[in-house]
């Protein structure tokens, strides 16, 4: 269930155009996840490991919850209702193209960080006996 209500705000907020933010989240989320994993495979062995994994995503799922009411439920006066713009507002070409590349940098920044991080976990798992 928090696995399922994280993408679903991951996407609105994708969709809103914020993302930074859940990039912020995975960040968090990866960091935990692996201080955890060393830490819990040590104590605990396979158990630390799906305990660190659990806690990482739960952590990096609630860090969603704050920016999201905000950017996409809080009524906003100058934009209508949250991300909605008000009925009948222009947009200028040139500033929706720069819009465009300030959302899409962070997002190619997550998707070449997720191919990273898997080929380095398949590159490391491959090499053990």
């Amino acid at each position: 269930l928090v696995y399922l209500l994280g993408n679903v705000l991951q996407a609105s907020l994708l969709g809103a155009q914020d993302s930074v933010t859940p990039l912020i989240a995975i960040v968090c989320s990866t960091v935990i996840n692996v201080v955890g994993d060393f830490v819990g495979v040590v104590k605990l062995g396979l158990g630390g490991a799906a305990t660190a994994t659990t806690a990482a995503e739960v952590i990096g799922k609630c860090t969603l919850l704050g920016p999201s009411w905000k950017k996409l439920f809080l009524p906003n006066s100058k934009k209508g209702f949250g991300i909605l713009p008000p009925y009948g507002a222009k947009d200028d070409s040139s500033q929706s193209t720069r819009a465009f590349l300030k959302f899409a940098a962070p997002v190619l920044t997550l998707i070449f960080g997720k191919i990273a991080a898997f080929g380095v976990m398949t590159h490391v798992a491959a090499a053990l006996p």
